[in-house]
């Protein structure tokens, strides 16, 4: 049987996993993440539902921070529901590197 790798989204997601994934070279939430957006673009793909780019983002960016550093503050939540997409793009740049969720948003109290 013909591999999927390179014909396919899912042969491709799939590889991303087992051979980035699972050695350690790429963090599992980076994983989660892209068999997420695979899912959410099949959704769109195959039932017609419109998924906009930036809900997608803030979807991502509250389940990033929540896996990260626990329940999300109500001061981040607000900031986060004002931002722009290219400032809900930079957070999602930023937080799988980030130290705490003040080292990217700064004081949350």
């Amino acid at each position: 049987m013909e591999s999927d790798v390179g014909r396919t989204h899912s042969g491709l997601i799939g590889a991303f996993g087992q051979v980035l994934v699972n050695d350690g070279r790429v963090p599992r939430e980076l994983g989660r993440l892209l068999n997420r957006a695979h899912e959410v673009r099949q959704i769109a793909d195959y039932t017609g539902v419109s998924v906009e780019p930036a809900d997608a983002s803030l979807l991502a960016l509250q389940r990033l921070l929540s896996k990260r550093f626990g329940e999300i503050p109500a001061g981040v939540a607000e900031q986060i529901s004002k931002a722009s997409a290219e400032q809900i793009e930079g957070w999602l740049d930023q937080v799988l590197e980030a130290s705490s969720l003040e080292s990217l948003f700064g004081n949350i109290h």
